[in-house]
């Protein structure tokens, strides 16, 4: 059993602060990874590849979200470029290309992920998406050179960012680890943390 989740959220208009409250229960245990978009906040559930915990900010409402189940697990969601929608990114590794879907979130949990785009990636690399924050994809490459697609220490590991408005791929820098090709306290940031709205923190 997890923990009560609590959220403060400030109004700079109002002058006040507003919280909301999701006792503990089996789901608490599990949330990791909070985002934000669209006047959302959202959680991952560790041990659910169709399941999300959001909370409405403007009336501080938790929910679930879930949605169909998929051959591929996604490998990020985040704020779709349409209001009210979430988008969903996997990487088609045959075809060396980021597929973008989209879902209502507050649609019906039935409802089918729609297919926005086909955003085509560099052939010759193993992909991997690593993050998406501000609009951006932080997106791995292992150049593949040995017929192995399995990542071995010394590799060359290429980091390359995808706007997800414009589509534009751009490299980024490159490494060669001599351990892990990934940890998750191993962050890389593409741009500048974005202001603060104006009308809540």
């Amino acid at each position: 059993m997890g923990c009560d989740v609590t959220v403060f959220v400030f109004s700079s208009s109002a002058v006040i602060w507003r919280a909301a409250t999701l006792h503990a229960c089996a789901a608490t245990a599990q949330l990791v990874s909070p985002q934000y978009a669209h006047g959302y906040a959202y959680w991952r559930l560790i041990r659910s590849a169709t399941r999300l915990l959001l909370l409405d900010t403007r009336d501080m409402d938790f929910f679930f979200v879930d949605f169909e189940q998929r051959s591929v697990p996604w490998q990020a969601i985040g704020e779709a470029g349409e209001v009210g929608r979430l988008a969903m990114f996997n990487i088609a590794h045959a075809n060396h290309t980021v597929e973008l879907l989209s879902g209502a979130i507050r649609g019906s949990a039935d409802e089918h992920w729609r297919h926005d785009k086909t955003i085509p990636l560099l052939p010759g690399y193993k992909w991997r998406i690593l993050k998406l924050a501000e609009g951006y994809l932080l997106l791995q490459g292992r150049i593949l050179g040995d017929g192995t697609s399995q990542f071995t220490p010394g590799d060359q590991l290429q980091y390359f960012t995808l706007d997800i408005n414009t589509f534009k791929l751009e490299r980024l820098c490159a490494s060669t680890p001599q351990g892990i090709s990934y940890h998750p306290q191993f962050e890389l940031y593409r741009c500048f943390p974005p202001p603060l709205s104006f009308s809540s923190i």
